[in-house]
């Protein structure tokens, strides 16, 4: 009995945590479409990704940097080249790049992150201005244009 139920206990935990990694990565979607609205890039499942010149793709993701599953702080590039072997890969950091605060929250310094929390994923307290994250997307497209 105990195996059973020990079995049941370890079904269910799975399940579960399919359904977080599930909902986790439609709202990781949803977040990287606003990110890219109005570029090059295009969003399937997780990643959006980019045609370049030589058949090459640019592909990017949320990254996070070790701090939650759902605390991203960054976008994760890579080349692809046709072969789907990775070329090249290089991480854009969002306190690197956004500076303008839409919010108004002086009290929050900890930075730009996108939060996945509550059933949607965006903006954790500090709003960027969509003018400085289009030409964070846009700086991805020349590098990636380097290697394409």
């Amino acid at each position: 009995m105990l195996k059973s139920m020990r079995d049941e206990m370890t079904f269910f935990s799975e399940q579960v945590l399919r359904s977080d990694v599930k909902v986790l990565k439609e709202n990781m979607q949803l977040a990287l479409k606003k990110i890219v609205n109005g570029t090059p890039f295009k969003v399937f499942g997780s990643a959006a990704v980019m045609k370049l010149a030589d058949g090459n793709t640019c592909q990017i993701h949320l990254s996070d940097t070790g701090r939650s599953r759902s605390h991203f702080a960054e976008i994760s590039a890579l080349v692809v080249d046709t072969s789907k072997k990775v070329v090249v890969r290089n991480n854009f950091s969002f306190s690197h790049y956004l500076k303008r605060r839409l919010d108004k929250r002086p009290d929050y310094k900890d930075g730009f992150y996108i939060w996945d929390e509550g059933g949607s994923a965006d903006w954790y307290i500090a709003i960027p201005d969509p003018a400085e994250v289009k030409h964070m997307v846009l700086d991805i497209v020349k590098w990636a244009e380097h290697f394409g």
